[in-house]
C-alpha cells in the first residue's frame, strides 16, 4: 500500500507520562509533531533510533503505536500518525518546545487542535478504526 503514495511521512507525537504535556518541534517559529520523511523502509525501530539520535529521549520501539493513518484520496501523501510517552518536561532545546495539550499554541500547524486531542482519545487509541482520507 505504502508505494502507491507520492510521498509517506512519519508524524510523531511524544506525550508526557499523563498525557497532559506533548513534545513539538519548532520550524520557522511553527510548532508541529516531529516528522521523518520515510523512504518505504522506516518503521518503529528507525523510529525510535531517529528519536534517541536527534532529540536524546529513550524510547523502545514496541512503545509507539499507531494512532491513525491521513492519507490524501488522491494518494499525494500518507502520514502515519505515531505516538508514545516519555519524560519530557525537562526538555531543554530551541529546537523542541513542550506544550500544554488543553491550551495548544496559536503557532501550532491547524491539524494539531484536533490532532492532538484525537491522539490520545481512549477511543480512537484503542479502536480498530485508523484511517482518514483527507482532500
Amino acid at each position: 500500500m505504502s508505494s502507491e503514495f507520492k510521498d509517506i511521512f512519519s508524524l510523531i507525537f511524544i506525550f508526557s507520562n499523563n498525557l497532559s504535556k506533548v513534545l513539538l518541534e519548532e520550524k520557522d517559529k511553527k510548532l508541529d509533531g516531529i516528522i521523518f520523511k520515510n523512504n518505504d523502509k522506516i518503521d518503529v525501530v528507525e523510529i525510535s533510533k531517529k528519536i534517541n539520535n536527534d532529540i536524546n529521549i529513550k524510547i523502545e520501539p514496541n512503545h509507539f503505536r499507531l494512532v491513525l493513518k491521513l492519507q490524501n484520496i488522491n494518494k499525494l501523501w500518507l502520514f502515519n500518525i505515531y505516538m508514545s510517552v516519555s519524560e519530557i518536561e525537562n526538555i531543554k532545546s530551541e529546537k523542541y518546545k513542550v506544550i500544554d495539550v488543553e491550551n495548544i499554541p496559536n503557532n501550532c500547524h491547524p491539524t494539531l487542535k484536533w490532532l492532538l486531542p484525537l491522539s490520545i482519545d481512549i477511543t480512537v487509541y484503542r479502536s480498530g478504526f485508523n484511517q482518514i482520507l483527507m482532500k
